[in-house]
């Protein structure tokens, strides 16, 4: 869809490269389509957004979901619930660099933003949430569990990283935040419940999207419609791009490795807080204003610090 008009949407290609797909995920140039039929995980080139063109795929089991970051994919196997990691540094030629199998059902999952834990969700009765240790990919271990203390035999949906915390859209509990400051002992941090009543397992929040720029998070219920809500641990500003609160020459620095390849990819925060002047590319014009703000600021911007509520 060309969206450059948004109340005039116009559909300009459809890829019928599958006649079904589960999901969705958008990086660095290309998307990867799950759940679908043929391979198990496909690779489109948006060099053309309005001419989509596969150029590879992995083969092994279904894919129910996949986050995507550098030269890593990270699928969710739900039906052996085992979890792969992927190396598509090739991505006409996807590997497998390591997997593992555990007791639940592995439904989706998302990465700390230091990349060294994966965070896991199982779509079942009684499904929680899971932390593992991946910085050695050749030992792997869960080093945390968390689950709502209401004590409801819930299930829990999608899960989201962003900062220190975990946003994550747990059906009939609604919206669960926690604090992953320390992944080994993950504790709730907020929660709005966007389904009142308790019965059923997939019923109540379906999704949720916690990066934007106001801090506002988007939650979405199957039943009761969309949801606006803040939370109070939220940060967010221009130039921040190492997460402390301080503009610096810290900061400076990490936009110059961004320039220069150095060192992990930005994570879509990083991206969006290194890009000061809105162009959508990480350039000199970025640090000329973020050394100007410095001098001129003293390092610091307004932070938004809000309490977590519901806005219809």
């Amino acid at each position: 869809m060309d969206i450059q008009d948004p109340p005039n949407a116009q559909l300009v290609y459809t890829w019928t490269g599958v006649t079904n797909s589960h999901n969705i995920f958008q990086s660095d140039g290309y998307l990867y389509v799950v759940g679908a039929d043929g391979d198990d995980l496909h690779i489109l080139d948006l060099s053309n957004p309005a001419r989509l063109v596969k150029v590879g795929g992995w083969t092994r089991e279904y894919l129910h979901d996949v986050y995507v970051r550098g030269d890593y994919a990270y699928g969710c196997g739900i039906k052996s619930s085992t979890m792969y990691i992927i190396d598509i540094s090739d991505k006409t030629n996807p590997t497998t660099v390591t997997g593992w199998t555990y007791s639940g059902k592995a439904h989706s999952c998302w990465l700390t933003e230091d990349g060294n834990f994966l965070i896991t969700a199982d779509e079942m009765t009684g499904g929680h949430i899971k932390i593992w240790d991946i910085s050695d990919f050749s030992n792997i271990n869960m080093v945390s569990e968390w689950m709502a203390d209401d004590g409801l035999p819930a299930s829990v949906h999608n899960v989201f990283v962003r900062d220190d915390y975990i946003y994550a859209s747990h059906y009939v509990l609604g919206l669960q935040v926690i604090d992953i400051s320390d992944p080994y002992n993950p504790v709730t941090a907020g929660y709005y419940d966007t389904y009142p009543d308790s019965s059923g397992l997939y019923e109540g929040a379906w999704g949720t999207y916690p990066f934007t720029e106001s801090c506002y998070a988007y939650v979405s219920d199957i039943s009761n419609g969309l949801f606006v809500v803040h939370f109070e641990g939220c940060t967010f500003m221009k130039g921040d791009v190492n997460s402390d609160g301080i503009l610096n020459i810290y900061d400076v620095i990490k936009i110059i490795n961004f320039m220069l390849g150095i060192g992990p990819l930005p994570t879509e925060e990083q991206a969006w807080a290194a890009d000061l002047n809105n162009d959508t590319v990480i350039d000199v014009f970025d640090i000329v204003l973020l050394v100007d703000i410095i001098l001129g600021q003293g390092g610091r911007m307004d932070q938004s610090k809000i309490s977590l509520t519901k806005a219809k």
